[in-house]
């Protein structure tokens, strides 16, 4: 705004760069949809985002790498940004620009540390002013000092004595300027946000602080490479830490053979919805086929299903999305997310109608998919994220289901699930040979690699523990539901048969009297 930027520096602002000039091609919408979006990103990628040499350099050399974790993204994935352990405590620092480096603007600062959290923060201001003063002490914040603003994740800058009038701005990645033109629809986050000031008046921490995380998050973050042509970490604590009180929606695609063509192709989709719902959730890009984002999705159980291309998961209440607790907390998933595997227009729109009805079932996740897990396996019906509520709630409603849950993953610690794994699946062949249990269902679920909405067991088990359900419907299987805290005790086959004959014989006796 105004005079906050030399005129050569705002095309950048603009969203593009000193760009191919002359109009865009004339071609037809369905021409523009049928074409190979890759092989026009490729045309027009100077219009997607301005890169150059060894910008990186406009990073301070004692600060830290950007992408340090905060302690709550070291404590919920331990080790899953190992590039960044041991900064999470340590101050940043505001980049300055001094007055002589006028001519040279802003393009490096912005360049260097656009990726990979898609926006900066810039301020024209007078050196050793309140201003000056008060954005260095931003700058620094700390995961101890002011947790929110630490994973905010936001590069800040000054520009010593270049303005008149202080002024301070965000500036966000405006991807794909060119292909948006052609598709007749304006470009996303084409201009700053300037912090509302007024002139001459000394800016209150307050409000700054509040403005950057209100402000501090592009529209959509785009998976692009950084200004030296590598991609740059998944920025975990900036959406999933304390700066962002919004929900998540978490677009996971294959990013070969062509990212931009998969994401632009995806962003057209879903942006109606993006821009209606962007009060509550913060929107992203995962790529599901990178080693770069492996583990993070090995350990929330996302897009590791690699039969589908691309998805969309919304997740509410992005703080609550893992919670490591201890071996009494009965957590086993955020129950508020909700999960797209067909990106077609129809789908799509389909898809934001049921959510904006509450009609839209949890998306409970697993580790277990595209192994071929769920269904009968030898004796027992073996359950995962996707069957567990079908095979439990929806069973016949004169068939009782009995369910063991273990704990298979051995860093979990439950060391008596190997044998009791064992003594459940003679339990389960032994009872298909007696009439006494011909409606009896006889299941498991390993908890370790699948979400599940059974509340009543412990995240984390010292021993199996098994819930029986009688019959009925969902609703009366949910309230009359059981744990079997002595038959946990006694796991053995013929103690845990006996059991289970007691309990088929006692819904008998009901049904006959």
């Amino acid at each position: 705004p105004g005079r906050a930027t030399p005129p050569s520096h705002r095309s950048l602002l603009r969203g593009r760069a000193e760009a191919p000039s002359g109009p865009p091609p004339k071609r037809g919408r369905a021409q523009v949809e049928a074409m190979s979006l890759g092989a026009l990103l490729g045309a027009v990628a100077a219009c997607c985002l301005v890169r150059s040499g060894e910008a990186l350099s406009a990073r301070p050399p004692s600060s830290p790498p950007c992408h340090g974790l905060s302690a709550l993204g070291l404590s919920l994935v331990a080790g899953l940004l190992g590039a960044a352990s041991g900064a999470e405590d340590q101050a940043r620092r505001l980049f300055e620009m001094a007055a002589d480096k006028r001519d040279v603007g802003i393009d490096d600062f912005v360049r260097g540390n656009m990726e990979p959290f898609g926006a900066v923060c810039v301020a024209y201001v007078k050196e050793n002013s309140p201003n000056h003063k008060l954005m260095t002490k931003l700058a620094a914040a700390t995961n101890k000092s002011d947790p929110a603003l630490f994973d905010l994740q936001l590069p800040m800058g000054v520009a010593l004595d270049w303005e008149l009038k202080e002024s301070l701005m965000i500036i966000k990645r405006s991807y794909g300027a060119r292909l948006w033109e052609i598709v007749k629809q304006p470009l996303l986050d084409n201009e700053p946000v300037p912090f509302p000031s007024k002139s001459g008046k000394p800016w209150k921490e307050k409000k700054v602080r509040q403005w950057m995380l209100d402000n501090g998050f592009p529209t959509i973050n785009v998976r692009v490479p950084n200004d030296r042509g590598k991609m740059e970490l998944w920025p975990w604590a900036k959406y999933f830490g304390k700066s962002n009180s919004r929900g998540v929606g978490l677009l996971l695609f294959n990013s070969k053979p062509d990212a931009d063509a998969a994401q632009f192709q995806a962003m057209r989709k879903v942006r109606p919805y993006v821009e209606k719902l962007g009060d509550k959730f913060r929107w992203i890009f995962m790529e599901k086929d990178d080693e770069l984002t492996r583990e993070m999705r090995e350990l929330t159980k996302l897009g590791l299903d690699g039969t589908i291309k691309a998805e969309l998961v919304l997740i509410e209440k992005a703080q609550q999305f893992l919670t490591i607790g201890k071996v009494d907390n009965n957590w086993h998933g955020l129950p508020e997310k909700y999960r797209l595997t067909n990106l077609t227009e129809s789908a799509v729109k389909v898809f934001f109608d049921d959510y904006e009805q509450g009609r839209l079932p949890t998306y409970w996740a697993s580790s277990e998919v595209g192994k071929n897990v769920g269904g009968v396996k030898g004796s027992t019906t073996r359950l995962t994220s996707d069957n567990f509520e079908d095979v439990v709630f929806n069973a016949g409603e004169k068939s009782p289901v009995v369910v063991a849950f273990f704990n298979d993953k051995p860093s979990d610690g439950c060391q008596e699930c190997v044998r009791g794994r064992q003594v459940w699946d003679q339990v389960a062949k032994k009872a298909k040979q007696e009439m006494l249990f011909r409606n009896l269902v006889i299941a498991d679920i390993d908890q370790s690699a699948n979400e599940h909405p059974e509340s009543s067991i412990a995240q984390r088990l010292g021993q199996p523990m098994i819930v029986w359900y009688p019959p009925g419907t969902a609703k009366q299987r949910k309230k009359k539901k059981q744990v079997m805290y002595d038959m946990s005790g006694q796991w053995t086959v013929e103690a845990l048969l006996e059991k289970l004959r007691n309990r088929v014989e006692d819904l008998e006796i009901d049904d006959e009297l």
